[in-house]
């Protein structure tokens, strides 16, 4: 933890957890709750299936753009031709309550690239950061994953007085 003063005139410190201060906030558990932790998280005025449904069109549009040095179409595994896969992860992340683990992993890199803001992915158990995405500018939407298999919105904390 970090210790930073505060104007606060009764309380000389708080402690504020890495990458800044943030508290989850819960989303549903129905298979979206990636878009609705982005949505709630960065404060968007589009509505969670929509940017769902936002992010099959971009790895449509984009499906040749490279992601950490690999392709989408190279990063979407399964049976058949490059194409073939890309269109059934297409299909598959366009359909309300989806997730596959498969297809998932992709879903945050093609979100922070449609909404062309960093998607920035803490745990939910420690705040830690467990990675980046999206373009290296602007102010991220911070969000907090179980590291399996849920997404939770993050919003600031509120600091309290420490004795």
């Amino acid at each position: 933890k970090v210790e930073y003063e505060t104007s606060d005139r009764h309380a000389s410190k708080v402690y504020k957890p890495p990458y800044g201060a943030f508290e989850k906030h819960p989303t549903p558990v129905n298979g979206d709750c990636l878009f609705h932790a982005v949505k709630q998280s960065g404060n968007l005025q589009i509505e969670a299936l929509l940017l769902r449904d936002r992010a099959g069109q971009y790895l449509r549009d984009h499906r040749h753009d490279s992601f950490n040095g690999t392709y989408f179409h190279d990063f979407v595994s399964g049976e058949g031709s490059d194409m073939v896969r890309v269109d059934q992860a297409i299909a598959f992340l366009q359909v309300p309550g989806n997730w596959r683990k498969q297809y998932g992993d992709l879903a945050p890199e093609l979100i922070a690239r449609y909404l062309n803001r960093r998607i920035r992915i803490l745990s939910s158990r420690d705040g830690s950061l467990i990675t980046n995405m999206g373009p290296d500018f602007g102010d991220p939407i911070t969000i907090f994953y179980n590291g399996g298999t849920h997404y939770e919105a993050a919003r600031p904390r509120e600091f309290s007085a420490l004795k």
